[in-house]
């Protein structure tokens, strides 16, 4: 369990989108799954059965609060400014465009993007995580590949005109 933490923390921070709730949601799905680790089924994959726990940890703390979304669009108004040199700057520009860019995506296609594409699970470990078939998963991930790359080319068009 130990060696998925890493993976469970950036998993967090895409649901969150605060390091301290991450931290949070993370300690939570270890608690959970520590407390029901007899439901684990032996052949199947510890990083998905992880993953499900922390996501339905996370849409149970989101059903409950209902200051959540103002909690997130703050902390995206709070973002630092950085004084580090401009090639650390253009990347980080970058990194922040593409999350920018990311969080425009409905959620169910984001969530498939981060599951398939950042945290490299299988589609069939990403549709048992969320409780669909694995076409669906495909299907998720391709428009998210799609809408991701519309997004994109209307970011640079955009940046052109101006």
């Amino acid at each position: 369990m130990l060696k998925t933490l890493p993976d469970l923390r950036g998993f967090a921070r895409f649901l969150t989108r605060d390091a301290t709730a991450a931290d949070d949601l993370v300690q939570d799905t270890v608690v959970r799954a520590l407390a029901s680790q007899s439901q684990f089924e032996t052949g199947t994959t510890l990083k998905a059965w992880l993953f499900t726990i922390q996501r339905n940890a996370f849409y149970e703390q989101r059903r409950r609060s209902s200051r959540e979304q103002e909690v997130m669009q703050d902390f995206e108004l709070d973002m630092p400014v950085s004084s580090e040199a401009p090639s650390m700057q253009s990347a980080r520009d970058a990194v922040t465009d593409l999350g920018e860019i990311l969080w425009k995506l409905p959620d169910l296609l984001r969530e498939a993007i981060i599951l398939v594409g950042a945290q490299e699970l299988s589609y069939e470990d990403a549709a048992c995580i969320c409780n669909v078939p694995p076409g669906t998963m495909k299907a998720r991930v391709s428009r998210a590949r799609s809408q991701l790359a519309a997004l994109t080319e209307t970011e640079n068009l955009s940046e052109i005109h101006i």
